[in-house]
């Protein structure tokens, strides 16, 4: 058979798709290489990603699609599952965080549906698919990472990433944060690669080596023996490479000195909030503000570059939060940060109570990608908290604050200085100026009162 995956991106992503920087944002994906793997021999695959690459929908040849993506992407994956199965004769396959937190509702675009892992699943997906006895739900019974085959990175366009070569060492995490699906998608039991595999993979596939490699991990020290033991093995290899991990890390001298001397020159860190009642609001207390500028020079020190995950929008956040976190983020120097608006996916702890309090202001799902307001802020306006993400974004990344954030880190400051530019320039491009709600004032805001409703299914696509 013919197979078509799928990687779904947003409108600006493929608005800014063929514009030379947008390489400067987009690691290469690591799962449709790992699903193109796990295709059993004698079929055809092919993988298009939405933001470079035209979907081939004329294509009469193709048998199967395959589309991946969470809530954010939602409407794009119906988009596309409509565009094919309009035509009447590709079979089409939703999976991905968004099937599995709402199965029911993909199931509404797609002929079967995959919830959690596709490495157990896939392959009896197509052979159902040739014998005509396609089911409508596949469910993952999240299956050991062990011998698997090795993602099939030659299918991608890889010069179109700025990391065009990923990889994943671990699924699940040991945390509970309450915006979070990383557990409802893989679970809280850490299951991992064994690290004789990694290596394997890391030297077969080692093709850009002036480009660091990638680890997709949600927190790559889940299981500090198994990451230790990792970092090790990878010293030998003499690589560079980039991840996603707790600042705990900076907890344990041994961990982060291995991580140093394994290439490790960026992290991504879920800092959230300066604001530590908003991180016990979101069951994240173990991130300690009054800590963070010890530990990031401690990470600095270590030749390790800050990547910083911030969230507005939680009930503690009034209209000051913005000029406070900059002002903040700033001081502690952290290199580059991504600020995004809460977003109460469905299925999520904190949907479920803001559903249930009358708090959500639309049902449409192509405004859930953390860039729009979606739920009635607790004191503020959804304008202001709107607004003020927007200023935020440009405070942190005008001129004067890149270099008072970036000069004498120790951290390849250069490279963040220059990386920070790019976001000043696609800030710019992409996002208004917005304003401080601090500076305008305003009346008080009462919280939202309780509206008890019913539970409330999300159209896939509607309005508010």
């Amino acid at each position: 058979m013919n197979i078509l995956l799928i990687q779904p991106a947003l409108e600006p992503d493929r608005k800014w798709g063929k514009h030379p920087l947008q390489t400067m944002f987009r690691p290469a994906p690591i799962t449709l290489p790992t699903i193109a793997a796990c295709t059993p021999p004698g079929h055809d695959v092919r993988i298009v990603d939405d933001a470079f690459e035209d979907i081939p929908f004329d294509d009469d040849t193709i048998d199967v699609v395959g589309i991946t993506g969470s809530t954010p992407f939602a409407v794009r994956m119906r988009q596309i599952a409509d565009g094919f199965r309009a035509r009447g004769r590709a079979v089409v396959v939703v999976g991905g965080v968004y099937a599995t937190l709402c199965p029911d509702d993909a199931k509404a675009f797609a002929d079967a549906v995959v919830t959690g892992d596709a490495e157990d699943t896939w392959p009896a997906i197509l052979a159902d698919v040739q014998r005509g006895a396609l089911q409508p739900f596949y469910r993952s019974v999240r299956p050991p990472l062990t011998g698997r085959p090795f993602p099939r990175r030659e299918l991608l366009t890889s010069w179109r990433y700025i990391l065009p070569t990923s990889f994943q060492f671990t699924r699940g995490c040991v945390h509970s944060c309450d915006f979070c699906s990383i557990n409802l998608q893989y679970g809280r039991q850490v299951r991992a690669t064994p690290i004789d595999a990694v290596v394997d993979d890391i030297r077969r596939a080692r093709r850009h080596r002036l480009r660091p490699l990638m680890f997709w991990d949600d927190n790559i020290i889940n299981d500090r023996r198994w990451t230790l033991e990792l970092f090790h093995r990878l010293k030998d290899l003499d690589i560079k490479w980039v991840g996603q991990s707790t600042m705990l890390i900076a907890d344990d001298p041994e961990l982060l000195a291995a991580a140093s001397a394994s290439g490790c020159k960026a992290l991504f860190f879920g800092v959230e909030s300066f604001d530590q009642a908003s991180l016990k609001e979101t069951r994240k207390g173990f991130n300690k503000v009054q800590t963070y500028r010890d530990k990031f020079a401690r990470i600095h020190d270590h030749g390790i570059s800050i990547q910083a995950g911030i969230i507005f929008g939680f009930d503690h956040d009034d209209r000051g939060v913005f000029e406070r976190t900059v002002e903040a983020a700033v001081a502690v120097k952290i290199d580059v940060a991504a600020f995004s608006l809460l977003t109460p996916y469905p299925g999520t702890d904190i949907y479920r109570r803001m559903e249930r309090d009358g708090r959500i202001l639309t049902y449409d799902l192509s405004k859930y990608d953390s860039d729009n307001v979606v739920f009635r802020p607790a004191r503020m306006t959804a304008e202001e908290l709107q607004e003020g993400w927007h200023w935020a974004q440009h405070q942190f990344y005008s001129v004067p604050n890149i270099f008072r954030r970036t000069w004498g880190t120790g951290a390849s400051w250069r490279i963040n200085i220059a990386t920070s530019i790019q976001y000043n320039w696609f800030t710019k491009a992409r996002f208004p100026r917005g304003y401080n709600p601090a500076a305008r004032g305003g009346s008080d805001i009462e919280p939202p009162p309780p509206d008890r409703r019913g539970s409330v299914r999300l159209p896939v696509v509607g309005s508010s």
